[in-house]
């Protein structure tokens, strides 16, 4: 339980991080947001696979 808590902090918090990326794109490289982007659609795909079915 204490794994799936710490992945889901992570990726509420990889969200939010995103969210405020976008917000500033025009001050950061795009780069980033991709990367960010990528990091998020993995934890979300981690999480699924290891407890949708439970």
């Amino acid at each position: 339980m204490e794994e799936k808590d710490a992945l889901l902090n992570k990726i509420e918090r990889l969200r939010d991080e995103l969210n405020q990326l976008v917000l500033e794109k025009n001050k950061i490289d795009h780069q980033e947001i991709i990367k960010k982007s990528r990091e998020l659609d993995r934890l979300i795909t981690e999480y699924t696979a290891k407890y949708s079915s439970k």
